[in-house]
């Protein structure tokens, strides 16, 4: 017992040693097994260190490596090609780009502010837009209105190129007719070239031949180029740009027939309501106490009785 009275524990453990007495000696076979064991352990230990060490060192290279790949991905970033923009959907707002498929339901038809062109498209056709001046046109009908654009339109029976006009091209499966409203065209069919100009259809098979024929610049095969019109508003526009766009759309020429007809087209209209051409023409000369008969390629506009 120590000066505070408590027991000190060195004493008491040297107290149980002495009671337990000296412990019987080991066997010298199982000692000699101890030594075996504890000899193999110490070689599979030091294995395990070199090759910890040794996997530790590659794990570091090939963390190195990670960085170096990192830092010149982050150094020095791939460009990046931004998609080219050629044409528009003037109803759907549709965007089309650079080797777009654009493909137009059966029933159904479109119009695109194609470049400086536009280009309307009957129902079940099929265009493939490679630039903002050139198309493939797979099956259906096109028109385009190229506005000097110098458009070009390939087929698998041969090549449209305008020379500034209003002209239509419509692919079958053997056949392909070219028919123009404006300006020329010029047909690539084979070896030969065949140029067209206003009132002229150039009708080509697959067997080279092409034959010309005169026709109409409306009726009733134009009218799906109406019907695929974008919607006009009126709110800001004159009666005259009013008709002078619908009868563009339907090959007329518009005639003021009298001095009531002259004075109302410069009249400036009113409402932002979209309308179908027919229907904005229509509205346009209600509102302007006129009315309109074709007549011909002619529409001729008048006083209303």
């Amino acid at each position: 017992m120590d000066e505070t009275g408590n027991t000190n524990s060195d004493d008491a453990i040297a107290a149980l040693v002495r009671l337990a007495g000296r412990r019987a000696p080991v066997p010298e076979d199982a000692a000699a097994r101890v030594r075996a064991a504890v000899h193999d352990e110490w070689l599979q230990t030091i294995g395990r260190r070199r090759r910890t060490r040794w996997i530790g060192s590659a794990a570091a290279v090939a963390a190195a490596a990670v960085i170096v790949v990192v830092m010149r991905m982050t150094t020095s970033p791939q460009p990046v090609t931004p998609r080219v923009v050629v044409a528009g959907g003037q109803t759907n707002g549709a965007v089309i780009y650079a080797n777009d498929v654009y493909e137009v339901a059966n029933g159904s038809t479109a119009s695109l502010a194609w470049g400086n062109a536009t280009l309307r498209l009957d129902s079940g056709t099929r265009v493939r837009i490679a630039s903002p001046s050139e198309l493939a046109l797979e099956r259906g009908a096109v028109y385009v209105d190229s506005n000097g654009a110098g458009v070009l339109v390939r087929t698998p029976m041969g090549n449209v190129r305008d020379v500034g006009t209003q002209f239509e091209v419509r692919l079958t499966t053997d056949r392909m007719r070219v028919r123009v409203r404006e300006g020329r065209v010029d047909l690539q069919h084979g070896a030969m070239t065949h140029t067209a100009g206003p009132g002229v259809e150039l009708d080509a098979d697959a067997r080279g031949g092409v034959t010309p024929y005169r026709i109409a610049p409306n009726g009733a095969e134009w009218e799906w180029v109406l019907r695929a019109a974008p919607p006009i508003h009126l709110d800001g526009r004159t009666l005259a740009e009013v008709v002078a766009a619908v009868t563009r759309d339907e090959g007329l020429k518009p005639v003021w027939f009298d001095e009531t007809a002259q004075n109302a087209a410069t009249m400036r209209l009113h409402g932002d309501v979209p309308l179908t051409p027919v229907e904005a023409l229509d509205t346009a000369l209600v509102a302007s106490g006129l009315t309109a008969r074709t007549d011909g390629d002619r529409l001729i506009i008048k006083r209303r009785k």
